[in-house]
């Protein structure tokens, strides 16, 4: 899949705060065990949490899913870059 041209209000309020606390991780370039250490979750569920997000948004990957969440501003909604949430290259 590809990231969508346009999100719906609907794709865009679906993220459970879980999935973008996970995904804000990985756009900061934490390994998975890293993620599952941080919150105190297995591995599996970090994968979950990536996978219903990439469902929700029509996507297939973790790349696809952080594309996404880039373009429409979904893991740092307001600020202007994504340094401001401490996520590099996030905007």
């Amino acid at each position: 899949g590809t990231v969508p041209a346009k999100m719906s209000v609907d794709m865009r309020d679906s993220l459970y705060s879980r999935e973008k606390e996970t995904l804000r991780l990985y756009a900061r370039r934490l390994t998975t065990d890293e993620i599952a250490g941080r919150l105190g979750i297995s591995k599996g569920s970090v994968f979950t949490y990536v996978h219903r997000a990439a469902d929700k948004l029509g996507v297939a990957s973790r790349k696809e899913v952080l594309d996404a969440c880039a373009r429409y501003d979904l893991l740092c909604p307001g600020f202007p870059t994504g340094l401001a949430c401490g996520m590099p290259g996030i905007r």
